[in-house]
């Protein structure tokens, strides 16, 4: 898909809003005593016609900012630099000016932000403790997925405002399989669809939906956040450094052990499972677009259809 097409898509959706969303999941920190994983799914909302405008802006303000063979933004490189880093010779200044670019013009456009995590100890030791919950809820991924779209579409309820939403999430994001399972499920139960206000799901590849990249930076930045002490003893979040600098409303939240088991219980009800039990996505997946744009559709997910036909 290339931005021409991206554009195309928005435009033939023919829905009032969009949502972007990236999920991080490596570990970070300076103390290797207190790191821990924290994988979280954050993005934004904008409507159909400021993600367009994003795109538009992003060529103008921001690829003029990176390194000439760099085609998207990516929040760790950037920040990291270093001697094998493609903006090695870029200075700190300069890396640290792309971020301040960056957070403008999501904050010029966006509507309104979520992030959603869960402690992957947490997540294991309640696996672990309850066994029957994995299928139901699926990885982390597919968690915070989940969570961000109810939560977009509780914030579109509270503003009065009408319209479904279509989800992108970045191409190489992991158990993407197993997220379009969950939306596969999702669509067919009514009560789902409308909390969610579902339009469709989508995997643009990275450098072809610029809006991506401003997810990516809020999923990074909450992540780095998190894992060198930031939210210690589970106390909300306090907004430091350059997460100060987003001033559209981002809509944070960490899923407990509590919580799990209330959405796995949520889950059971509507019958949302996944026949994946929170594996990663296997190599060889091979990518093709669904008509009109909704979902992603290869082999593996052919098969995950076929067993789930079979039971």
């Amino acid at each position: 898909m290339s931005i021409r097409e991206f554009a195309r898509l928005v435009q033939v959706m023919g829905t009032p809003w969009v949502c972007m969303l990236k999920g991080y999941f490596d570990e970070s920190g300076t103390d290797k005593a207190r790191k821990q994983d924290f994988p979280c799914v954050a993005g934004f909302l904008f409507s159909s016609e400021n993600a367009l405008l994003f795109s538009q802006r992003w060529e103008e303000e921001i690829r003029p900012k990176l390194p000439t063979e760099v085609e998207a933004f990516h929040a760790s490189e950037c920040f990291h630099g270093g001697k094998k880093s493609r903006y090695r010779g870029k200075s700190e200044a300069e890396r640290m000016a792309i971020f301040d670019a960056m957070i403008a013009l999501t904050n010029d456009t966006a509507s309104h932000g979520v992030v959603v995590g869960v402690d992957a100890t947490e997540y294991e030791n309640e696996m672990k403790r309850q066994p029957k919950f994995r299928p139901m809820l699926g990885s982390p991924y597919s968690i915070c997925a989940l969570r961000c779209a109810h939560l977009i579409g509780d914030w579109l309820d509270t503003q009065g405002t009408t319209g479904d939403v279509p989800y992108y999430f970045e191409h190489g994001d992991h158990n993407k399989v197993e997220l379009h399972e969950f939306f596969f499920l999702g669509e067919k139960q009514a009560e789902i669809k409308k909390r969610m206000r579902y339009g469709g799901h989508s995997f643009p590849k990275k450098g072809t939906a610029h809006p991506l990249e401003a997810a990516d930076l809020l999923a990074w930045a909450w992540h780095r956040c998190y894992c060198t002490g930031v939210f210690e003893d589970r106390e909300p979040p306090e907004w430091e450094g350059m997460i100060k600098k987003f001033t559209v409303k981002v809509q944070p939240e960490q899923i407990t052990a509590t919580g799990l088991g209330i959405n796995a219980m949520v889950n059971a009800f509507y019958g949302l499972h996944s026949t994946r039990r929170g594996k990663p996505l296997t190599k060889g997946r091979v990518e093709k677009p669904s008509a009109g744009g909704s979902g992603v559709w290869n082999d593996e997910i052919a098969s995950a259809q076929k067993s789930r036909a079979s039971q």
